[in-house]
């Protein structure tokens, strides 16, 4: 009986042992799909820019701040919170085309999505192409889907994929949104990111503006104000609208270190111009928290 008791107090203590590094494998392995996941969109984005001299969207990046990209779609209601994310979507997908309305605006049709993007010069009928990526159920959930945040992360916070339009998602477990953020092409060299949604108007001399993200970091538990990313109520500096702090105490935040103001998603590692060359591709990471350490971050040309 006693010998019974000691291999079974052995086997014990072996699993006890093993369950960490069984978890933290299977964590690296998640990470390691999600990169090449993100990879594989960099590298059709890549392809749309061969293709069109230009980084997908449909719609300038004056668009999704206020008063939003609803009015140039005949169904601005399903379409007043359409987002850059979304876009980038539908422009490797296909889906979207112009009205017959004058003046025209755009129509969503999801029976062309994946038979590739049309052109919008309307003066010039250019030939269709395929869609520059394929269609992996697990990478676009149903329409509307609401996805709660688990219990270890900040309070009341809700990733929602809110139009009609689909949006990357990543393939963890518990999926999230991949972010997608295209430079603005006359940035002022220095002014890295923006925050129009606080400031009130767009700027098209900072390379990224925060606000065509902060829809998807929403919590009304927080400081009263629906935004988990930074805090809003701290002093920045002028030329950005917005503060470092991340507002989880527990994680530890992407801070350039050589401005502490700007979250590390958007300097180059020198710290004095935007990153990424063109666009960003932002995904949680294995926490599920945007903001932090572990995040995910692909740009022009597929740099991490």
């Amino acid at each position: 009986m006693i010998e019974l008791l000691v291999v079974i107090g052995i086997i014990v203590l072996l699993i006890g042992l093993l369950v960490p590094v069984i978890s933290k494998v299977r964590t690296s392995a998640a990470t390691a799909n999600v990169t090449n996941q993100m990879h594989r969109i960099s590298a059709a984005i890549g392809n749309y820019f061969n293709d069109f001299q230009a980084y997908p969207g449909a719609l300038p990046n004056a668009a999704f701040v206020s008063p939003g990209p609803g009015a140039l779609f005949t169904d601005s209601t399903n379409f007043a919170t359409y987002t850059q994310s979304e876009d980038l979507v539908m422009a490797l997908r296909g889906g979207l085309k112009w009205s017959t309305a004058t003046p025209p605006k755009l129509d969503f049709n999801q029976n062309e999505i994946d038979l590739g993007p049309v052109s919008f010069n309307r003066s010039t009928v250019a030939p269709r192409k395929n869609a520059y990526v394929a269609n992996v159920p697990a990478e676009f959930p149903p329409v509307g889907q609401s996805i709660k945040a688990s219990a270890n992360e900040l309070p009341g916070l809700d990733y929602v994929t809110d139009s009609i339009a689909p949006e990357f998602m990543d393939i963890y477990s518990s999926p999230r949104p991949i972010l997608y953020l295209r430079a603005n092409a006359s940035a002022t060299a220095g002014n890295i990111v923006y925050n129009s949604k606080i400031k009130g108007s767009f700027d098209p001399t900072f390379a990224y503006d925060l606000a065509l993200i902060q829809m998807y970091l929403q919590s009304s538990n927080l400081n009263g104000i629906k935004d988990d990313f930074h805090d809003p109520t701290s002093t920045a500096p002028a030329d950005t609208g917005f503060s470092g702090t991340n507002l989880d105490p527990s994680k530890k935040a992407k801070v350039n270190p050589n401005r502490p103001w700007i979250i590390d998603y958007f300097t180059s590692p020198g710290g004095s111009s935007a990153r990424g060359g063109g666009y960003l591709l932002i995904d949680a990471g294995a926490d599920r928290v945007f903001g932090t350490d572990d995040d995910i971050i692909v740009g022009a040309g597929g740099g991490q």
